[in-house]
């Protein structure tokens, strides 16, 4: 799912923003020498993986940081997928629904 964003990235650098695209198709684009750069440096500064990894890493930029209030944005693809994110990322720090 990461692998959209960061076609989007590089695509909105470059001029050509657009609307996010699919995993399959980020997962077949071939970084340009050019591009490259620009997605090290977007992948240094997400975060993604399990929700104990995701819940650790925004423990850690919040101390390091020292944030009083984190916003946490899902890009993904399917809105199934994005919502989901946010579900997990929810359960990772023990908040209820509230629905």
């Amino acid at each position: 799912m990461a692998s959209s964003m960061g076609l989007s990235f590089v695509q909105l650098r470059a001029g050509r923003p657009g609307r996010l695209p699919s995993p399959d198709v980020a997962m077949g684009h071939v970084f340009s020498p050019e591009e490259q750069p620009i997605v090290d440096f977007f992948t240094n500064l997400r975060i993604c993986g399990t929700p104990e990894q995701v819940r650790n890493r925004i423990e850690d930029a919040a101390a390091r940081t020292e944030a009083d209030e984190i916003m946490v944005v899902t890009h993904a693809f399917e809105v199934e997928a994005r919502i989901r994110s946010y579900e997990l990322v929810a359960q990772a720090f023990g908040l209820q629904n509230r629905a």
